[in-house]
Formats: C-alpha cells, structure tokens, sequence
C-alpha cells in the first residue's frame, strides 16, 4: 500500500514537473520545496521498509552493516514499474559463497530461527541484548561533614561580624562623644564614671577586631572543605578569657553607674535622647548593646560544640576546639553564678521592704533559694477531751522564705482594695530558724487534709498543706537539698 502511495506521488511530482518544462516556469523557491519534499519522502519509505523488512542492524569495529542472510521476514524487491513489492523467502536460502563473520557471543548471542518462512501475528522479533553498561571509577566529592563545617565557619565568621559592629556602635556614637565632652566644658560625666562605663566594652572591641582578622584570613586562604576554627580560636583565648572576665565581674557596677548618671545629669540624658534608638546605634539603647557580650559567650559555646560534634578524633583542629571549648564554658559558668547572685540579692532588697519588722537579711555570702505560701494547722492532740482537737484545724496562712543558711517564718495577712478584685499580701515577721536544725517529712493524705508535710525543730513544729502536689514535692525536695548543704559543712 505505502510503495503504491509512493509510486502516485512520484507520479504527481514527475506531471508536475512536465508542466514546469512545458511552459509553467516557477521559481526558484517552488523547486527547493519540491526537492525538500521528495527527500522527506524519500526517507519515510526507506525507514517504512527497513522497518517491513526486519532488517536488523549491526555495530562491529565501527562499521554499521545490514545482514541479509539473518533476515526474519524477508526483503522485499521493488518493481520496474513502481508497483508493490515481492516478498521473498529468506529462510533455508543461505549463500555458500559468501562468508558471513558471526558476532562475538558476549555482545549477540545466538538467536533460534524459525523452520518456516513467515512468523504468526503474535510473534515478536526478537529484540537484541543491550551492551553491558561500562563501569566507571566513582568520583571523589567533599563528604557531607566538610560542608557542614564550612557552613559552621561562615556562621561564625558572619555572627562575629555583626558582634563587631555593634560593640563599634558602643564605642564610636557614645564613648568618643563622651570623651570629647569631658575634654570641653560642657562634660557629660566625670572621668571616673566614663572610665568605668566604656572602658571594658573598649577592650572587648579591640580583641573582637583580632579575632575578626585571623576568622577573615582563614576563610580566604584555607580551602573549601578544611577549615580550623580552633586554631584561629585558641590564639586569642587568654586575651578573650582575660577581658571577658574583667568585664564581667564589673557589669552590675556599670549598670548603677550609668543609671546615677542619667538621673544626675541632664546633658548626658538628652546625648542619650539623640543617639539610642537610631539606625547609628543598631535600633537600640545603651544597656542593651552591653548585654551583647555575655550573650556572645553562649553563642560561641554553641557554635563550638557544634564544631567539634563534626570532627574526628584524629582531626588537626580536634584539640584547640576542646580547648576552646573549656575556657569558655568555665567563663559561662562565672556568669551564670554572677546572675544567681544578682538576683538573690534582688530578691532580698525587696523581701527587706516588703516584711514588716523584719531583721537585717542582706548579709555576705547569704543567697536566696525559694519560698512558700501555704497553710498551717494546728497539732493534733490525740489525747484531749475536745473533739475538735482531734482533727487538724486550719490556723494560720504562713509564708516561708528558705535561704542558703537560714528560714524566715512570717504570717500573711491579705488586703482586698476597693472596686478592684485585686489583693494586696503584708507580710508580718514570725521568727528565723536554722537549717541545722530544721527537719521536713512527708504526711499521707487524709479526709481533712491534703498535700501535707510536716516541718519541726527543737522548739517548734508547722502542720503545713499546700493547693497541689507538685508545690509540695519542690519544696520538700529543696528544703533537704539545702539543708544537705549546711550539714556537710558543719
């Protein structure tokens, strides 16, 4: 069908061009047309045989080859007269003169013919085998860890860049004009105070810059996958530990410095009114860009550990991060006890001025531990006449506040103000008793009493109830642990 096809539309083309050379002259255009459209053609029907032919192709040493003796289906011949081809059989015909190279058996192994020369309609050719895949040495790539530690180095290198602008800020939009001031005669402050304001947070600026230095030579000069964050560290860690520290143990005194001189002076409050909360100062005041540096402590802390998880143990930068990791957290350590200390003596500055009658409670090396509000019952008696006696009776709402080496017993007396549902607690002093002396148990709960405990001392003794178990089990287990403490001393 398709070669009778091919025929008319030769046919056609050929009466095409007899009308062309008869008188039809087209131009140059057309007869390209003609010309694509013949070798387009041309190429369907020689794809449409070799595909009705099943002539199968063959690659061997570079040269592609059609085998005729191997056909399946046949070829077919095509007519002088461009009519439809005849099919021949190939099957049994094999040429005896003609010496045909069989493939190699790795790449085409043998195929079974057919003993007739057609195949049935359900019949595939028998499609041949892919070459085996060539096997290629795998590529060497950067593991997953050396990116991990390259993106915990430019998280470094990029936190520290920002630490550093903002101690800049410090020391460029309030330090320098403070100074220049003292220098006039319109000073802001004595020198005393501006000494002890901006001095530490200068220190810290230079030793920030250092570091900042050796983070930006190692990142360009290392390479991708081999960074040492540790040694970089450990070159300024005694200057780090050193500033650190000093300023540490100064910062309550800089904060109640500070605050003395805004309410003394007023040129320093409108300096303060122009430069805080500006775009120069980072959106922020004073005190909080002197927060910066012990909340970098924390972030080195992190960054570190998180370092040295990735690290072998026979890793170059495996020992300075170890190292740099332990002074750090020993400075995490004095300021976390700096801050317990603070607040307990917050905490006790408040207590002396909300107990009424209450002794002197500030005193050197005491530290406040927790408190309680509860309700106390009287003793029973087992042995009185008076029914009521024999069940516990509620008497008195008590507050207990548990220091390092003391307690303080006070009675809480609530007062409600008018046309407000809030209450205002007085505290009212009892008495202080030692912890050496102090003892807690546990009580079981019972119909008239729930979530009890019973605290006694040689003198006295407080039946006490609280709302839930929770409260009851903290400041039991607290009031042991502290007093643990005191006896391991003594």
């Amino acid at each position: 069908m398709y070669n009778n096809y091919a025929n008319k539309n030769t046919i056609k083309v050929n009466n095409d061009n007899d009308n062309n050379i008869n008188g039809d002259d087209d131009d140059d255009d057309n007869d390209d047309d003609l010309e694509c459209y013949m070798r387009s053609l041309g190429r369907f029907l020689v794809s449409y045989r070799d595909v009705s032919g099943g002539v199968r192709k063959r690659i061997k040493d570079g040269e592609r080859r059609n085998d005729d003796d191997d056909d399946i289906y046949g070829d077919y011949d095509d007519d002088d007269d461009g009519g439809g081809g005849k099919r021949k059989n190939s099957v049994g015909k094999k040429n005896s003169t003609k010496k045909v190279e069989k493939p190699p058996a790795k790449l085409f192994p043998p195929t079974t013919r057919s003993t007739t020369s057609t195949l049935k309609k359900s019949q595939k050719p028998p499609h041949l085998p892919l070459s085996p895949p060539t096997t290629t040495p795998p590529l060497m790539f950067p593991t997953w860890t050396c990116f991990r530690t390259r993106d915990i180095f430019r998280e470094f290198l990029k936190t520290e860049q920002h630490y550093n602008r903002s101690l800049k800020c410090v020391v460029s939009n309030f330090r320098q004009p403070v100074l220049l001031s003292l220098e006039s005669n319109r000073a802001f402050t004595s020198w005393q105070n501006a000494k002890l304001l901006f001095d530490d947070v200068n220190n810290i600026y230079h030793i920030s810059c250092c570091f900042l230095k050796e983070l930006e030579a190692q990142n360009s000069h290392t390479q991708s996958t081999n960074y040492l964050l540790g040694e970089c560290f450990t070159r300024v860690s005694n200057d780090i530990q050193q500033v650190y520290s000093s300023y540490l143990l100064s910062y309550p005194s800089i904060l109640n410095v500070y605050d003395k001189v805004v309410r003394q002076s007023v040129l320093f409050r409108l300096f303060l009114r122009k430069v805080e909360f500006t775009a120069s100062s980072m959106m922020s005041s004073l005190p909080d860009l002197y927060m910066k540096p012990w909340k970098r402590v924390h972030e080195y802390i992190n960054l570190l550990t998180a370092y040295r998880n990735l690290l072998s143990a026979d890793h170059v930068d495996a020992r300075n991060v170890l190292i740099g990791l332990k002074f750090m957290k020993a400075l995490k350590k004095s300021i976390m006890e700096t801050q317990k200390r603070l607040e307990s003596d917050g905490k006790m500055d408040a207590l002396q001025d909300t107990i009424v009658q209450s002794p002197l409670l500030k005193e050197p090396g005491r530290r406040y531990v927790a408190e309680l509000h509860c309700i106390c019952y009287l003793v029973v008696d087992t042995n009185s006449c008076v029914p009521e006696f024999k069940v516990p009776m509620a008497k008195d709402d008590l507050s207990f506040f548990l220091f390092n080496d003391c307690m303080v017993c006070c009675q809480r007396v609530a007062t409600h103000v008018p046309f407000k549902s809030n209450i205002t607690n007085k505290y009212i002093f009892v008495q202080t008793c030692s912890l050496q002396y102090l003892r807690v148990s546990n009580l079981m709960d019972t119909a008239y009493m729930r979530n009890a405990f019973k605290m006694w001392t040689p003198k006295n003794q407080w039946l006490c109830s609280v709302d839930d178990n929770l409260t009851k089990h903290q400041w039991v287990s607290t009031l042991e642990r502290t007093v643990k403490k005191i006896l391991k001393k003594h």
